[in-house]
């Protein structure tokens, strides 16, 4: 909890999204990929974040589980807010880890009831925001085609939402293992994008000769003409994307020039 805390505070996406196990399940029924999209935004957005926990109470639930509960006090540019929040911890290659994070009795429920249902998969479906192809990449995929136009009309959602400077719908096209290019960290990845994306006035992206090339059977690349039009500045470049399928869906993994 401390960690995790100490993670927030500094705006360290990776610390802090390595606080939560793989197992770890959002509340309301969030998908893991929403879930995660959304700490992007609220962990590196603000200018300053503190985050402060104190009288924490811990009890066990079972053989190698805690409920962490706590009063956590945040602060962020001009907000703030105060409030009674939980923890269900275990363990994870000898490291604990967030299963669940919620009020102290949602957290209580949700332990007593995962031990009656047993483990169940986490769920990684995208969100409908932005990815509006997400049922017809399936059913286009099943057609025998390879997924070639499933990938290719995920590029070119991928693009109309940056031209819509919508960064919930752009953002959700990358797959939770994109590796930027360059040895350019994740977080810092992320938040050029939000300033490249949300910042001019109005942006345009248009994709021209666009090929998809199969590498294996979950793998293909996108390559394509890609111009680009912001404010006063326009380019012209050659762009691959390759992306991988998870889930029935293809996810961009990897974005390289040329």
């Amino acid at each position: 909890a401390m960690r995790r805390a100490r993670a927030w505070s500094s705006q360290s996406l990776d610390a802090y999204l390595d606080a939560y196990s793989r197992d770890f399940r959002p509340e309301n029924g969030q998908s893991r990929r929403d879930w995660r999209r959304e700490r992007e935004r609220r962990v590196t957005r603000p200018n300053t974040i503190r985050v402060e926990l104190s009288d924490m109470q811990v009890s066990a639930v079972g053989d190698d589980r805690y409920i962490v509960s706590f009063l956590q006090r945040y602060r962020a540019d001009s907000y703030s807010d105060r409030e009674r929040k939980a923890l269900l911890m275990g363990q994870e290659n000898g490291r604990w880890k967030i299963l669940r994070e919620d009020s102290p009795s949602a957290v209580r429920d949700f332990a007593r009831n995962a031990d009656r249902r047993g483990p169940q998969p986490e769920t990684l479906a995208p969100s409908s925001v932005g990815r509006d192809a997400a049922t017809s990449e399936r059913d286009e995929t099943s057609r025998g085609d390879g997924g070639n136009e499933a990938a290719r009309r995920v590029v070119r959602n991928w693009a109309q939402a940056w031209s819509n400077q919508d960064l919930d719908g752009y953002f959700s096209a990358y797959s939770d293992d994109f590796d930027p290019e360059g040895g350019q960290s994740l977080q810092d990845w992320v938040r050029e994008r939000q300033d490249r994306v949300g910042s001019p006035s109005s942006i345009r992206v248009r994709i021209d000769n666009l090929r998809i090339e199969p590498v294996d059977q979950n793998t293909v690349e996108a390559r394509f003409m890609q111009r680009y039009e912001s404010d006063g500045y326009s380019d012209r470049s050659r762009k691959t994307l390759r992306l991988k399928k998870r889930n029935g869906t293809w996810e961009i993994v990897r974005e390289m020039g040329g």
